[in-house]
């Protein structure tokens, strides 16, 4: 018997030396993830913040700039290029307002054409009208454009006041496949 064992101990024994290896190196490789890992962390938390600090330090500008207090021309030219967005922002909110009103009051959007042709043509090849059915199904475009205007409204004050801007993804070379 103690044969036996001793050729399972020599058969076996560099494969077990061989694995003990392999989990070491494995175990190696999950630390240095694990330590890579939570300084991506830390590096997300960092990044937060300076745009947190971007964004203050940029509304402190802006407001020194409504005072009239700005000097610098490249940062004057950025604050004047705000307002312009804020002044086109405020002319399509009023776009999506008028847009409303007519859906609210029922008043048809209408508008002038310049060529009369005929858009199909009879059995005969001459051109004709079309006869529609005498029932007429609702429009349902409209309500589903009051319904999506409203949305849009809703996503672009959200988008206004969201305070955050999306995290940076950061691909470490032990991320890719």
């Amino acid at each position: 018997m103690s044969d036996f064992w001793q050729q399972v101990r020599q058969s076996f024994g560099p494969v077990i030396r061989g694995s003990k290896y392999s989990m070491e190196v494995m175990a190696e490789g999950l630390r240095r993830q694990g330590a890579m890992q939570k300084l991506a962390a830390r590096i997300r938390i960092l990044n937060r913040e300076r745009g947190q600090l971007v964004r203050t330090v940029g509304k402190k500008v802006y407001s020194l700039h409504t005072r009239g207090q700005v000097r610098n021309q490249d940062v004057l030219s950025d604050c004047l290029r705000i307002d312009e967005t804020a002044q086109e922002i405020e002319g399509l909110r009023d776009q999506i307002e008028d847009l409303r009103r007519q859906a609210a009051a029922g008043e048809e959007l209408v508008v002038d054409i310049e060529d009369e042709t005929p858009l199909t043509e009879d059995a005969k090849g001459e051109a004709g009208a079309v006869e529609l059915p005498a029932e007429q199904p609702p429009e349902p475009a409209r309500e589903e454009l009051a319904a999506g205007v409203e949305s849009e409204v809703e996503m672009a004050k959200e988008e206004e006041g969201a305070a955050e801007p999306p995290e940076e993804q950061t691909v470490q070379p032990w991320m890719r496949e």
